[in-house]
């Protein structure tokens, strides 16, 4: 597993390579609903890091995914 948490949100990669988030509104799910517990994101994640308003995924496909937090 790998966690990586930024000023509004934290996510976690499982190790079938689900990448999961929780904290402040814009968690990359597509709605800007908070989360106290962890919602899954999308699959097929190698990396994330999270940043002060932002997070960048990898994918096992070389793609690159982002989203913006507004905290």
């Amino acid at each position: 597993m790998d966690v990586s948490a930024g000023a509004g949100a934290t996510m976690a990669i499982k190790t079938d390579g689900s990448l999961w988030a929780w904290g402040i509104g814009g968690l990359g799910d597509g709605t800007w609903t908070s989360a106290n517990t962890p919602v899954r994101i999308m699959d097929d994640v190698v990396e994330v890091q999270c940043k002060y308003s932002h997070a960048m995924a990898i994918k096992t496909d070389g793609s690159l995914w982002a989203c913006v937090q507004f905290i």
